[in-house]
């Protein structure tokens, strides 16, 4: 955990670091499918239900790391007990200017209203909403969409293992990529353009083999958003316009709960047309609102402009450094 935690204090690998715990996401898939078969098996034992015996295996592990994590985990670099004061000086230092800080007010009124009422908040708001309906259609749904390929039980359960599998690597790797080019944008079109990709297929070809192909494809929905979230806490500065601006678009897409369980209604089954257009439709509107924030606030995943204002997104403009080729990106 300490080893860890150095890492993650002292290295600038935004996207990288989320994109772990996004890629655990999809492990846990692989690992759910499997655990999922067994404890088909254990319904019945000790008066439980599998689901019930389910709930308790994986929610077990999840408590007792929420504890850990409560007491192991600092606010801020300043307050890392197990870097040296030097080490804290340069995790700090290598945050940047706009990164919040431990010295920061608890929270700032006029800050959060500006956050809140900027058009950045809702256009990245929405684009997280329309990704949310594929991460959450395909954990709801791949068991289902593997079924209609022609598997059953705990075969279907299985089959859910490898394309988890295959988005772990394609996460961790399009997330590392985007860090060491220091580029966001292209690196979330790349993987919106997988993930519709797999949902065209889906919809449209009838070949089993190829349809789990495009299973493989949707599994990957984190490839795009990890990139995405990290391009999100780089148009923000100060502790309470990231605090509001990761947080309410987070909670603005998890209404997409609501949305994609009645995506893929049995009645659909085995093509699941409205489902799988419906998510194409989707990922392709996160795209162009991409590219609308790719033109508004340029490719880089630095800031590479001084901010003239107070902190949070609607107060000030930027200034252009002339010591830096890259475009210039708005705090408006």
């Amino acid at each position: 955990m300490q080893f860890y935690l150095t890492y993650w204090y002292k290295t600038d690998e935004r996207a990288t670091r989320m994109s772990i715990f996004a890629a655990s996401v999809a492990v846990a898939g692989a690992f759910g499918g499997l655990i999922a078969t067994g404890v088909s098996y254990m319904s019945g034992m000790a008066g439980l239900h599998g689901w019930q015996w389910l709930f308790i295996l994986e929610g077990i592990p999840a408590v007792l790391c929420g504890i850990l994590v409560y007491f192991a985990l600092p606010d801020f670099p300043e307050t890392a007990k197990f870097l040296t004061p030097e080490e804290r000086a340069f995790a700090a230092h290598r945050m940047g200017p706009f990164a919040p800080k431990g010295t920061d007010k608890h929270f700032d009124k006029a800050d959060a209203i500006a956050c809140v009422k900027s058009w950045q908040f809702w256009a990245f708001a929405v684009t997280y909403f329309c990704y949310a309906n594929s991460l959450n259609a395909f954990g709801y749904f791949a068991p289902t969409i593997i079924s209609s390929l022609g598997f059953k039980g705990a075969d279907a359960q299985l089959l859910t293992v490898p394309p988890n599998a295959f988005a772990f690597f394609i996460i961790i790797g399009n997330a590392w990529h985007s860090d060491r080019t220091k580029e966001r944008p292209l690196h979330i079109l790349a993987g919106s353009s997988l993930v519709m990709t797999g949902y065209l297929i889906l919809a449209v070809v009838r070949h089993w083999g190829v349809r789990y192909m495009g299973v493989f494809f949707i599994a990957c929905t984190n490839a795009a958003v990890i990139p995405f979230l990290a391009l999100r806490t780089a148009t923000v500065t100060g502790s309470t316009s990231t605090a509001i601006a990761t947080g309410g678009v987070i909670a603005f897409s998890n209404s997409a709960g609501a949305v994609a369980p009645f995506l893929f209604p049995s009645s659909d089954s085995p093509t699941y047309l409205m489902g799988n257009w419906t998510c194409f439709a989707l990922v392709g509107l996160a795209a162009l609102v991409v590219c609308f924030l790719w033109f508004r606030l340029g490719s880089s995943s630095e800031y590479k402009d001084t901010f003239v204002g107070v902190a949070g997104e609607g107060a000030g403009e930027v200034e252009k450094d002339d010591a830096e080729a890259g475009p210039v990106k708005e705090r408006v």
